[in-house]
């Protein structure tokens, strides 16, 4: 069990409004339902739950125990190759808390191997409820800026 009180649920899609594809037409590729047979490209440190999903039954609670950093990773590289084909990446969040809660976003590729030479976003919040994290995939730097 979770340290009380420090668990967001998630469902992870990616996709594009106007990304070379068309004017006006829309891609999606989902990552992970968290169902069973379903894509499962999402990985990371909690556990799958029927509670708060938002693409189909399940979802993934994230669960720090007070180890350091907790989050989703997704490693595979074929993947991660398709994100080029995509303008955002969204997140759907639910916080059960009666509080915001803080996190960031880490994005690294081959050539990172430090803070300076990945992507880094530590402001951003998870309000109390059901939000949409959004990543404009188009738009990332490295935080040293030395693209």
């Amino acid at each position: 069990m979770g340290v009380p009180g420090r668990w967001l649920v998630m469902s992870v899609v990616v996709w594009v409004l106007l990304g070379g594809r068309g004017f006006g037409e829309t891609s999606e590729l989902l990552l992970s339902s968290f169902e069973p047979g379903g894509p499962d490209w999402v990985h990371g440190d909690g556990k799958v739950v029927t509670e708060h999903a938002t693409h189909g039954r399940h979802a993934f609670r994230i669960e720090n125990r007070g180890k350091g950093y907790t989050g989703i990773r997704i490693t595979d590289a074929a993947v991660l190759r398709k994100f080029k084909e995509y303008g955002l990446l969204l997140v759907d969040v639910y916080n059960p808390q009666d509080r915001p809660v803080r996190f960031g976003i880490r994005v690294d590729d081959a050539r990172s191997v430090d803070y300076g030479s990945r992507f880094n976003d530590d402001g951003r919040v998870a309000a109390p409820g059901r939000t949409t994290v959004q990543l404009n995939l188009t738009g990332l730097t490295r935080s040293n800026a030395r693209n």
